[in-house]
């Protein structure tokens, strides 16, 4: 059962990809939709079997941790958005934790400890860090937050769950404790998600909505401010799902 906790956050954001002068290698994505090349999104820095740096990540989770009193939230950016520092901390605190980051299905790689979510290089590849936070790994994670949010590319959905309501990464949250997953269902593009996210957390906190009418209302926003970008692309892509197990 889930235990009642005053409003914190905890934000991970802008980790660092690269090894030395290495770029991590990761499987080539998938770009036959035409957008990707108008689209200042962030699968276009996974092109290249590579992982680019996002540095509007770090600004995305900046800007959320305002809602919160300074004493209530915590940020992991840069080095200190690793897996180690993750399974280290007291994850139960926060009822609010946004990643912020690329995602990589398990189909794309072909191997679940190269995917989920990327966070920083570790100086050296253990069991405990490798760069990526897996399904297997979250599921291990002791949450009670009323939300999570991944701020990242497709990880409502992976080819590998076809036949599944949402994705293993979904579902693995849930496992680990948390009443809500806002997860992305294509390639998002970082602009509109740092202006809809950070609307999402305003109305959260200070207009006191429900999640999935924080959400509806952050897009209405964006695109009654941003008509020219009124394609389902840039707005359309995050949903909430609720945990039936929280219920």
């Amino acid at each position: 059962e889930q235990k009642s906790i005053e409003r914190t956050f905890l934000g991970i954001g802008n980790p660092i990809f690269k090894k030395q002068e290495e770029e991590i290698k990761v499987a080539k994505i998938n770009e036959e939709n035409i957008l990707s090349d108008i689209m200042m999104s962030r699968a276009a820095k996974q092109r290249n079997l590579v992982l680019d740096a996002l540095p509007e990540t770090e600004e995305e989770v900046r800007k959320i941790s305002k809602f919160f009193p300074k004493t209530n939230n915590k940020l992991l950016l840069s080095k200190k958005a690793s897996e180690s520092v993750i399974k280290e901390i007291n994850l139960e605190k926060y009822s609010y934790i946004v990643f912020a980051t690329h995602a990589i299905p398990v189909s794309e790689t072909g191997n679940i400890e190269t995917s989920g979510l990327a966070l920083t290089y570790p100086k050296e590849n253990t069991n405990l860090d490798n760069g990526f936070l897996n399904s297997q790994e979250i599921m291990n994670l002791n949450l009670n937050s009323e939300l999570v949010l991944l701020s990242a590319c497709e990880t409502a959905t992976d080819k590998k769950d076809i036949g599944r309501a949402f994705s293993g990464l979904v579902n693995s949250f849930f496992f680990a404790g948390t009443n809500s997953v806002i997860a992305s269902h294509w390639k998002i593009e970082s602009n509109s998600t740092v202006q809809i996210t950070t609307e999402l957390f305003q109305n959260l906190t200070e207009n006191k909505m429900q999640t999935a009418e924080s959400l509806r209302k952050s897009i209405l926003k964006f695109k009654k401010n941003n008509k020219e970008f009124n394609h389902p692309a840039f707005w359309g892509a995050f949903s909430v799902t609720l945990n039936a197990r929280q219920v």
